[in-house]
């Protein structure tokens, strides 16, 4: 899983979504730095980081992610906006606090 403070959602694969059997709610609006676009948009009944940090009912969408990236997740503001997010670049430490 790869955080990306600016996504909006928790993005997956569609061959991730389809494994999960994440059911369709809608498809979202997306818009990249290069283009905008439609994506299915589901729910997760939980996402888990770590140990201690778990959010109920959260927003998923689906779009095909770079083939190098090396991850099957984007952690995005579905999830994040639960919590203070503190990222130390330098010890590369990311914390999560209950807000």
């Amino acid at each position: 899983m790869i955080v990306d403070t600016a996504a909006t959602y928790v993005t997956v694969r569609p061959d991730v979504f389809d494994q999960l059997d994440i059911a369709l709610i809608r498809k979202a609006l997306l818009v990249t730095a290069s283009e905008q676009a439609q994506a299915p948009l589901g729910r997760v009944d939980k996402v888990t980081v770590g140990t201690r940090c778990s959010v109920a009912n959260v927003h998923v969408i689906s779009i095909p992610l770079p083939a190098a990236l090396p991850a099957e997740w984007l952690l995005g503001a579905s999830f994040l906006l639960n919590f203070r997010v503190s990222l130390d670049y330098h010890s590369e430490n990311l914390d999560l606090t209950t807000k």
